[in-house]
């Protein structure tokens, strides 16, 4: 993920990715969830050119039958 992007969405500046050939399955809010730095919850949003980018990815791993789910909550 960019470092731009990383930023804006209060996340710290070690490596963070995103995977597009899996999706996660849990509970909402479950055990999964944890809090941010300095306590609370972090969200925002990322640019449009970047969820588009993953988007055509997404799309690209369910058309080879590569997107999986993953199973996170206990």
């Amino acid at each position: 993920m960019p470092p731009r992007v990383r930023a804006h969405l209060n996340l710290d500046a070690a490596r963070s990715w995103i995977i597009c050939d899996e999706y996660n399955e849990f509970t909402w809010p479950g055990v999964d969830l944890d809090m941010a730095p300095g306590g609370g919850s972090s969200y925002g949003f990322a640019p449009i050119a970047l969820i588009e980018r993953v988007r055509a990815e997404l799309r690209a791993a369910r058309a080879r039958g590569a997107f999986k789910p993953v199973i996170r909550t206990e």
